[in-house]
């Protein structure tokens, strides 16, 4: 976009934040579903607000283990992520990059891939 070669991207706050603070581009939407955590994107509608349907595009990171793990390695795991999660370190990372904090294991992580890939694929 900054060298002229196309005219919309759709992309994660990572990845243009600092042409955004610089002015060199706009954001004119957000597909997310909650507002913004960055202050320079503050100001950007939501897709919903302006009547869009789910599902929306979004980002997750998901962490997968060997698929011979004993529930003590994948609690061993939960516990490691559960308490980064809690730390100054995951606040940092999470403000540096304009993300939205959730942690999610378990029946709950099956049950919102499951989701997610229905919804996606339309059934």
């Amino acid at each position: 976009m900054i060298a002229g070669d196309i005219d919309l991207a759709v992309l994660e706050p990572t990845e243009f934040l600092p042409q955004v603070e610089a002015g060199e581009i706009d954001v004119l939407l957000s597909t997310g579903n909650k507002p913004a955590l960055h202050e320079a994107l503050a100001d950007v509608p939501l897709a919903s607000d302006l009547g869009a349907e789910e599902p929306f595009v979004t980002q997750v990171r998901l962490f997968f283990g060997a698929p011979d793990l004993s529930e003590a390695q994948e609690q061993y795991w939960v516990d490691v992520l559960t308490q980064w999660s809690e730390s100054d370190g995951y606040a940092a990372y999470i403000e540096e990059n304009a993300l939205t904090p959730q942690l999610i294991t378990g029946d709950e992580l099956d049950t919102y891939i499951s989701e997610s890939v229905e919804t996606l694929a339309g059934e």
